[in-house]
């Protein structure tokens, strides 16, 4: 007997959307093993009356696509090209016995009033689904610690320093990464994606202090134009790492507040507690999580917003940027990231934006905020599952219900990772055991998904986590590992990884077979 309160549907971005050519996704979920086939039934939603005499009813039968540890996941496409459509679902037992669900009720008949099912809205659906931005899809992104990549000339005499500290400044360029394009095209790379270039005080420069200027330690515009230019030369797409969601404390607004507090113009950009404002410990007002020098910014704020969004439209029209990842992305506010997509959108068609989080993306992929994500639920599975925290029975169950979260438009664009500035490197969570090193690639470049590679990853760069995970380069070839995750990249630029899906076919203790 089917298990009525497993069975899950609604007509959220999960369940619902819109994928091309007048087709619609549809999603439900149902125990595992128990429902053997689904059926969705559906008709024009103004066809009530006909439907009530003559059963004028259209179906399609669900494919079972993911099995998660608890759950199966079906989904099924249902062409249409009329105002709204209404459905319902046909479940099926392994005794053949049928129970139909719609509009969150179940019968033992089907339904014949249009009030008894769900309806889809194909305007709106149209207009809310996320969209495959081919140029990004399946594609080799390569993330670069600009202050830690390549300098000018020389390196600076403590490039080299291991463990780092990330106070420590190091002399990186944009001249430094120009001069490297060879270099990365030979890995098969895609896109860079440079962390904060912006002018700060650190060396990571997520605290940024004027938007609008470039840290001329890295270079000059002209340089930062040059490297754009010989990059889109090469192939290769540039991403820029933003952030929204706080300012420096040194950033002007912030210190008009310090000075003028509760009068000054800009103590709405912020979120303050009580006066007056002091940059301390156990500060008074909301900052990135306890870090009193990084106050949080109210991406509600019009001026805020309209500073920020003039800021981008500078490093699009200007630099001809090719996307953005977000920081702090699942903290910043939704009306701005929707503002902000349709501004970037309007500027550059096929723009990519993606976000910083660490949790369920669902929220954010109704094609009004991000294109895509990173997708740290993949780090953390390839991470337990090579320190046998879980068994691949596990490891198997969590992946499908992972993929099975993301909106099929969008699953080979989302941002597969093992490491990045946020983790350790990879090389040092497998305790530099060469076999594990290469089980875990092989998985981030052959499964679904672009491949997020970090800088230096290629040659086994080592690094505990933050800041050491942020070493000076060094490009002196690790030719086992070099060569390895070259082929990889080669591999992955094969049609069928680039843009296909996978099954599962065998999994045991031992063998996962895909």
């Amino acid at each position: 007997m089917i298990e009525r309160s497993s069975i899950k549907h609604d007509k959220g971005p999960l369940y619902l959307y819109y994928l091309r050519d007048d087709k619609y996704c549809i999603r439900l979920s149902s125990r595992k093993s128990d429902v053997r086939k689904v059926r969705i039934w559906y008709c024009e939603k103004y066809d009530n009356k006909l439907l009530k005499i003559n059963g004028i009813l259209k179906s399609v039968e669900m494919k079972k696509v993911y099995t998660t540890n608890e759950s199966d996941i079906f989904l099924g496409v249902v062409p249409f090209k009329g105002i709204t459509f209404s459905y319902f679902f046909e479940l099926i037992d392994e005794s053949n016995n049928s129970l139909y669900y719609g509009n969150f009720s179940f019968a033992d008949k089907p339904f014949n009033d249009v009030m008894d099912m769900f309806d889809g809205v194909t305007y709106l659906l149209t207009k809310t689904s996320i969209k495959a931005n081919k140029g990004f899809m399946g594609g080799v992104i390569y993330q670069i610690f600009v202050e830690r990549f390549c300098p000018t000339d020389e390196v600076s005499e403590n490039w080299y320093t291991a463990p780092i500290k990330g106070e420590l400044r190091t002399n990186g360029t944009f001249k430094g990464i120009t001069s490297k394009l060879d270099y990365l095209k030979e890995l098969s790379v895609d896109a860079i994606y440079l962390t904060p270039i912006f002018v700060s005080r650190t060396a990571h420069r997520y605290d940024v202090e004027d938007y609008f200027a470039l840290d001329p330690l890295l270079g000059t515009e002209d340089d930062f134009k040059t490297l754009v230019n010989k990059t889109h030369k090469k192939g290769i797409k540039v991403i820029l790492d933003v952030v929204f969601n706080h300012t420096s404390a040194n950033h002007f607004a912030f210190q008009d507040v310090i000075r003028n507090q509760s009068k000054s113009e800009y103590k709405d950009w912020y979120f303050i507690n009580k006066y007056p404002v002091k940059i301390e410990k156990n500060a008074n007002y909301k900052c990135f999580s306890t870090a009193a020098y990084l106050p949080k910014l109210n991406t509600d704020n019009e001026m805020v917003q309209k500073y920020l969004f003039t800021a981008c439209k500078k490093y699009i029209t200007e630099f001809n940027v090719d996307g953005f990842r977000i920081d702090v992305s699942d903290e910043i506010s939704f009306d701005f990231l929707r503002k902000l997509n349709k501004l970037c959108k309007d500027l550059k068609s096929d723009f990519m934006i993606y976000g910083e989080i660490w949790f369920d993306p669902t929220l954010y992929l109704s094609g009004d905020m991000f294109d895509s994500f990173m997708n740290y639920r993949f780090y953390d599975l390839i991470r337990k599952i090579l320190h046998k925290d879980i068994t691949l029975d596990q490891f198997n169950g969590y992946l499908q219900d992972m993929y099975s979260r993301i909106n099929v438009n969008a699953i080979n664009s989302i941002l597969n990772l093992v490491s990045s500035h946020d983790s350790e490197r990879f090389f040092y969570q497998v305790h530099e055991n060469y076999d594990l090193f290469k089980m875990g690639y092989a998985m981030l470049f052959l499964l679904p998904g672009a491949t997020m590679l970090y800088y230096g990853e290629e040659n086994a760069l080592g690094g505990s986590t933050d800041p050491d995970n942020r070493r000076g380069m060094d490009f002196n070839r690790n030719k086992e590992t070099f060569d390895y995750i070259k082929r990889l990249s080669e591999i992955k630029h094969i049609e069928v990884f680039k843009y296909g899906s996978f099954n599962v076919v065998y999994c045991d203790k031992d063998i996962y077979v895909i």
